[in-house]
């Protein structure tokens, strides 16, 4: 194997080979990079890897030149580009040198790795600035602070797409103080510097969004529309997400206000904002029936009715309630996607969502596809604040 691939030891003295198997695309990695890399680890004449992140289903995050990586798998990964899968064989003295690490690795072993690059974070310094006082930030270039606020924000958009959306929300928070902190010298500063601040803004109310944290999403949405000479997709969003956040308490006049804004700004060309109304309609709908309902009942004189009457009123609640149990096919597809993911994610441990904001038949699907799939509905709080999370079955749960 040796024979068919490239020698890319430092001095060229065979201490290590690599074969790209699959090409990769963009730039090489930058040095110091934070990388997410997936691999097998194998000894010669193995079947089996030694280490592999693939069985794990996880891949490994590590900054290069720390000493997380052998200096020959660290010095193969920085020749490597994103999505590139390559084979690499390195010899004992740039691997687990001449002891091994027994009984696992054997003395004077020659290793072989096969490791595709998901992506990389440029570091930009990052632990270095947290590292300053707040006299010492200020006089940081501002430059090199939107270079450690472009790492936070690469490293939370990796944890949002793993859905682990707390982790990003502490990222993106960290990238919102550093740049709300910085010294300004121009109208180009000023410029850019608010630009950046309404990216994260936004970025922060999605995150809030997908937790089901309502308060804190129209605060970040307050925050985005506060800034001066927002573009109108910008605005667009910030609407939407505050008036999904304004469904989940309750305030539905509120909420289509916001919506009807997203609107005109989009030119009513925006699905997500057209289907949002389409939701916040329906259950506003549901709601004026309810109280139409019940203020019919509180307000008419007690009589008797016929069974006919009866009938045609049974009949009609009947109607009500099928009604208020449909779903849709798309919805109950998105709920299983979710669900899944949440499943296969060992580091999300619940999916929480406010209970009054969906309807009883979204509920109930959600309900029905996590028992499917092993998972766990309980139910937090009670009235606006009541919520329900999806968390996995414990070993009591599923022998009961």
């Amino acid at each position: 194997m040796i024979k068919k691939m490239e020698d890319i030891s430092p001095n060229k003295d065979g201490m290590v080979y690599k074969k790209i198997l699959t090409q990769g695309s963009g730039n090489v990695v930058p040095e110091e990079a934070i990388v997410r890399i997936h691999y097998n680890g194998y000894l010669e004449y193995g079947d089996e890897p030694f280490d592999s992140t693939r069985l794990r289903n996880h891949p490994y995050k590590v900054k290069l030149q720390t000493g997380g990586l052998i200096v020959g798998l660290n010095l193969a990964v920085s020749t490597m580009r994103v999505g590139e899968l390559a084979r690499i064989i390195i010899r004992p003295q740039y691997a687990f040198g001449e002891m091994g690490t027994p009984p696992r690795i054997p003395k004077d072993a020659t290793v072989m790795y096969e490791v595709e690059l998901m992506n990389f974070v440029e570091h930009g310094g990052v632990d270095e600035i947290e590292l300053l006082s707040e006299e010492e930030r200020q006089q940081i270039s501002f430059d090199d602070l939107l270079k450690a606020c472009k790492a936070y924000r690469q490293e939370a958009k990796l944890q949002f797409d793993s859905s682990s959306y707390k982790r990003a929300v502490g990222l993106y928070r960290k990238a919102v103080m550093m740049l709300e902190k910085a010294h300004l010298k121009n109208e180009e500063e000023e410029e850019t510097h608010q630009s950046q601040l309404l990216k994260l803004y936004l970025n922060l109310a999605i995150c809030c969004t997908k937790l089901a944290d309502s308060k804190h999403c129209i605060n970040w949405c307050k925050r985005a529309l506060e800034i001066c000479h927002t573009d109108n997709e910008s605005r667009t969003k910030a609407l939407y997400h505050y008036a999904k956040a304004l469904r989940c308490q309750f305030h539905f006049k509120e909420a289509k206000a916001k919506l009807k804004k997203a609107q005109q700004l989009s030119n009513g060309r925006n699905k997500s904002v057209n289907d949002e109304l389409a939701v916040l309609e329906r259950l506003m709908q549901q709601e004026f029936i309810a109280e139409k309902e019940l203020n019919k009942r509180m307000f008419s004189q007690p009589k008797g009715i016929s069974n006919e009457e009866k009938e045609k009123e049974n009949k009609r609640h009947q109607d009500m309630e099928e009604h208020c149990m449909e779903v849709s096919e798309k919805f109950r597809q998105i709920a299983i996607q979710r669900l899944n993911d949440f499943k296969n994610n060992p580091e999300q441990t619940e999916i929480p969502f406010t209970s009054h904001s969906l309807t009883f038949g979204e509920i109930a699907c959600i309900v029905e596809e996590a028992d499917n799939l092993g998972l766990k509905a309980v139910q937090v709080g009670s009235g606006q604040n009541s919520r329900i999370k999806l968390v996995r079955r414990s070993n009591h749960d599923a022998s009961c």
